[in-house]
C-alpha cells in the first residue's frame, strides 16, 4: 500500500515538510511533489481521463492522438523543439507530448514540482475560489481533503532520463525546461505514465516489489489536508510569493492571479 499521512492543519503539514527536508537532505534523497484538489483522485493522466470511456484502448488512443498532433503542428508551421538529447523515438514523442500538455492536449504526462508549496498551490487554487462563497461553518464541516503527493526521484522503479527509455515504465523527465517558461517557473518536472497502466499510483502498487524492501514504502507518499486549511494555506503561500502569476508567467497567469487576489481581498473584508 501507499504510505499515507493525514494532517489536520496547514502548520502541521509545513512542520512535517521541514522535517522531511532535513532528514533526506543529509541522505541526498530527492522528492518531487504534486498537488491535487481531492485526495480521492488517483494519479491519472489527462490522456486516461479523456479516453477512458472510448471504445478503443488508451494505448491506441495515444497513438492516434500523437499522430494527429504532429500533423496539425506541421500544418501551422510549428517546428518541434529539440533538447539535443532525443536519442530514440519515445523520447522525441515525450517532447511533443510535453509541448501539448500546457495547451490543453490530453497526454500521458503528470506535472510535478521540486517545491511542495508550489504543488500545494495547484491543489488549493480551485478550492479557494469555491470557499469564498461558503461560511466558516460550511468550510469546517467539509469532510473532503486535498492531496500532496511526493515521489522519490532516485528509485529504480522509475526509468531515469539519462538511460534508454522504456515504454513500459514510468519515466522521469527533467530536461524540458529550456523551452518552457512555465516549467521553469514551477520548478517543474514530468513523469511519463505508460498508457498501458491506469495511473502512476496503480503502477507503483503493481511493481513496488521490484525495489528494495526498506525503501518500498518511501518511493511514493501521500499527504492529505482538510479543505478548511485552504485559507491559512493561501495566506502563507502569498507571503512566499507563490501565486498563479509566478507559476504562469504570461497573460493567463496575470488573469488567474487577479481573480485570486480579488477573492482574497473580498474574503479579508468580510472577516
Amino acid at each position: 500500500m501507499i504510505q499515507k499521512s493525514d494532517f489536520y492543519s496547514w502548520d502541521e503539514f509545513r512542520y512535517h515538510i521541514l522535517q522531511l527536508s532535513i532528514d533526506y537532505s543529509e541522505k541526498n534523497i530527492k522528492y518531487v511533489f504534486r498537488g491535487q484538489r481531492l485526495s480521492s483522485w488517483p494519479l491519472e493522466t489527462t490522456l486516461t481521463r479523456a479516453f477512458r470511456n472510448s471504445n478503443a484502448c488508451i494505448s491506441e488512443a495515444a497513438q492516434i492522438l500523437l499522430s494527429e498532433f504532429r500533423h496539425n503542428l506541421k500544418l501551422i508551421g510549428h517546428t518541434i523543439p529539440d533538447t539535443g538529447n532525443s536519442v530514440d523515438d519515445l523520447r522525441k514523442d515525450i517532447q511533443i507530448w510535453e509541448l501539448g500538455q500546457h495547451y490543453g492536449l490530453p497526454t500521458p504526462l503528470l506535472d510535478w514540482s521540486e517545491s511542495p508549496y508550489i504543488a500545494a498551490c495547484f491543489a488549493i487554487e480551485e478550492l479557494f475560489k469555491q470557499s469564498v462563497n461558503l461560511s466558516s461553518d460550511e468550510i469546517l464541516s467539509s469532510n473532503e481533503k486535498m492531496a500532496i503527493w511526493a515521489l522519490r526521484w532516485d528509485q529504480s522503479l522509475w526509468s531515469k532520463p539519462d538511460i534508454a527509455y522504456d515504454n513500459d515504465k514510468v519515466i522521469l523527465v527533467d530536461d524540458m525546461s529550456d523551452y518552457n517558461p512555465r516549467i521553469r517557473a514551477q520548478l517543474g518536472c514530468l513523469t511519463y505514465v505508460p498508457p498501458t497502466t491506469s495511473g502512476l499510483d496503480t503502477f507503483y502498487i503493481n511493481h513496488k516489489d521490484a525495489i528494495e524492501i526498506e525503501v518500498q514504502e518511501h518511493a511514493l507518499l501521500l499527504f492529505t489536508l482538510p479543505h478548511h486549511c485552504v485559507i491559512d494555506a493561501v495566506r502563507d503561500l502569498r507571503m512566499m510569493d507563490i501565486n498563479p502569476r509566478k507559476l504562469f508567467p504570461e497573460f493567463a497567469g496575470a488573469c488567474r492571479n487577479s481573480v485570486f487576489e480579488t477573492h482574497l481581498q473580498l474574503k479579508d473584508k468580510s472577516r
